[in-house]
């Protein structure tokens, strides 16, 4: 009851914002359960509500299996109706032949081994309080993505101007982005023991956060650089090349990481020509 007045809160709030914007209120995985308002991502341009996050990473592995069963993309399934009419007529006619434990797709592996109870259960202790910190994970993740972006291109600015204020920015900026690079990738850690993905995506998960803990790596090993270059009484060329390099390293190690955070929310072919 709880579940089905918060779906209708959030039907609510978003015809509010967009009248033209759809809302899905049953899962499209399992086309019977009623969405939890806390369980979405955006697809395409349009946020797509699921009953749990087990259900997530099953449309995201093979989103085109599920998209017509969602309000949302009604005028391209329309587009497509006749040829899945005739798909879907073959394999209606061929599991008729074959007798009704033939079916097969990833719609019948969901509905027979979709644990719903499983996913939805509550944790307690420890594991609810690191749950909820992990939710920061991506409010905190901006901050070395920014920084540490930023401090190389400062540094980059002092190559070429010779300008100290540049020097002083891109330390400022290590500085502060490997502090913020340790919180992120700590809430990355809490976030990822409850994200509850599987198959592809798990992997994918696996080398965003092994990504993220060596960009911090990165990022901490500069920052000492940095300082012991600053403050030795003799600072040599080797130390400040070698700062240069693992601030160029971490630059490109956030943007990485980023990218497959990125598949976690858009699929692994986002970026599918």
């Amino acid at each position: 009851m709880v579940s089905f007045l918060a779906s209708i809160g959030v039907l609510f709030a978003a015809l509010s914002e967009n009248a033209t914007t759809e809302f899905n209120e049953y899962c499209p995985v399992t086309k019977t359960e009623t969405v939890d308002p806390e369980v979405y991502v955006m697809y395409n341009g349009h946020t797509v509500y699921f009953c749990c996050k087990h259900c997530i990473t099953t449309f995201l592995m093979a989103p085109d299996d599920y998209v017509h069963n969602l309000p949302q993309f009604a005028s391209s399934a329309r587009a497509d109706a006749t040829h899945q009419h005739e798909g879907e007529a073959s394999h209606d006619a061929a599991a008729h032949d074959a007798g009704p434990n033939a079916a097969t797709g990833h719609g019948a592996e969901h509905e027979q081994g979709h644990d719903h109870s499983a996913h939805h259960k509550e944790s307690t202790g420890i594991a609810r309080f690191t749950g909820f910190l992990g939710k920061f994970h991506p409010l905190a993740v901006h901050f070395p993505i920014c920084l540490l972006i930023a401090a190389a291109l400062a540094e980059l600015m002092y190559l070429f101007s010779g300008k100290n204020s540049y020097s002083d920015g891109a330390r400022l900026l290590t500085l502060v982005g490997a502090a913020t690079a340790v919180v992120a990738a700590s809430l990355g850690w809490m976030a990822a023991a409850s994200a509850g993905y599987t198959g592809v995506l798990a992997s994918v998960l696996t080398i965003h956060r092994w990504l993220g803990t060596a960009t911090a790596a990165i990022a901490v090993a500069t920052s000492v650089l940095v300082e012991y270059s600053r403050r030795a009484p003799d600072p040599s060329t080797r130390r400040r090349a070698a700062y240069r390099g693992l601030l160029l390293a971490g630059a490109v190690m956030v943007a990485l990481t980023g990218h497959y955070g990125a598949m976690l929310i858009y699929g692994t072919g986002y970026f599918t020509w």
